[in-house]
Parts: C-alpha cells; structure tokens; sequence
C-alpha cells in the first residue's frame, strides 16, 4: 500500500509476501554490495536480460557499485533481504534514477529466479514511490 515515506535512508519494514513468507525491505547501503553482487551472480541470464533489456551473463560491475546513494532526491535503491544476519540474503531489489526532468526517474526491478511472482517487485515499487514521494 501506497504511502509516503520521509526517512529514505534509514527505511526498514518487515512485509509478507503472496505465499505468507516474511521478507525484509530496506533501503540499500554500501555495505550491501557483496550480498546484491552474490544475488545477481545467481539470477538467470533471462532475468539479467529482462533486467538489463539486453543478453548478458552477468550484471555491469559498474551499475551495481553506483546503486548505493545517500541522496535519494537522485537515485534510491531497496532491497529485498530474507533471513537474519549474517545468514541473510537478498533475493530482490528494484532502484530508481533521476532523469534530470522533475518528478521523472527511471525505475527497475530484478527478483532472484525462485522468488518471482510472489509480490516482491510490487511491494518494492510501492515502497520506491513513497520514497520519491517523501523527497519531493
């Protein structure tokens, strides 16, 4: 459910997916680069390509380094984080990119093959536009 979030870099919210499994999302730090980059490597090439538009084996190590921002009125990413640390993994996450024009950001998605369809892309936009909402 849509609503505005005001403290982008400090969101965390424990939300169920379609099949009742608990999932954790929140806002992406540099720290996190290991555990998105362990993600992607696991991801099939389709969902890369369905990602990324575009046939590739494995994601740009460049795109995934400039995911992390401490300035969300730019660019925001979320994560999708299953289980307690240090065992956590994350099994999706979804960004945006301001485009120059205001209000207009490019937004994208990539959930790992074996949790697709179960809500996490949806719950990810929702919470991506509360975020955009709350920085104006």
């Amino acid at each position: 459910m849509f609503r505005v979030i005001p403290d982008a870099l400090h969101f965390r919210e424990y939300v169920l997916l379609r099949d009742g499994q608990g999932v954790l999302l929140r806002t992406a730090t540099p720290a996190d680069l290991p555990m998105i980059h362990d993600m992607l490597s696991r991801v099939s090439r389709e969902s890369l390509r369905m990602r990324f538009m575009g046939s590739m084996k494995q994601a740009p190590a460049k795109f995934v380094d400039g995911l992390c921002s401490e300035d969300p009125h730019d660019r925001a990413c979320l994560l999708a984080v299953m289980g307690e640390e240090p065992e956590a993994k994350v099994v999706g996450f979804g960004n945006y990119v301001g485009l120059g024009a205001r209000n207009t950001a490019d937004v994208a998605f990539i959930v790992a093959d074996e949790y697709q369809g179960r809500g996490i892309s949806t719950l990810l936009l929702e919470r991506l536009a509360g975020i955009a909402a709350g920085v104006g």
